[in-house]
């Protein structure tokens, strides 16, 4: 017992405090899965979806500029890290450029969240925001 204390306290002084108990955190919420063998079938057919290229068409332009963010999807758990920091560039792009931003997600988007990622970090869109 004292030698798991003793990683967990090397491992929060090596990372800080706030990963230690974010790490504590997922490993105790983790949900644990049973391994059950699956059919490649029943895999693919459950996945096939998230595999398949984006559906494209042109739309006939109205002269104003766009900026585009391709992403899988946007949800609270994937804010942070990667896609919040793209979600970030994108909007202060759009908005030097003077530009409306669009967010292309193969999920549904949570126009919510988004919102209050941008207004964590005081970043505000004069124009409306496109979701397809």
């Amino acid at each position: 017992m004292l030698n798991l204390i003793e990683k967990a306290i090397r491992y929060a002084l090596l990372h800080g405090w706030r990963q230690f108990f974010r790490e504590v955190f997922v490993r105790l919420t983790r949900r644990r899965q049973a391994r059950v063998p699956i059919n490649a079938r029943e895999f693919v057919k459950e996945h096939r979806l998230k595999c398949a290229p984006l559906q494209m068409f042109e739309i006939p332009s109205d002269g104003s500029a766009r900026v585009s963010l391709v992403t899988d999807s946007i949800n609270r758990r994937q804010l942070y890290g990667g896609v919040g920091t793209a979600i970030i560039m994108a909007a202060l792009l759009a908005e030097a450029r003077g530009a409306r931003l669009r967010i292309i997600t193969r999920d549904r988007a949570m126009p919510a969240d988004l919102h209050a990622l941008l207004e964590a970090y005081g970043i505000s869109v004069s124009k409306e925001i496109e979701f397809a």
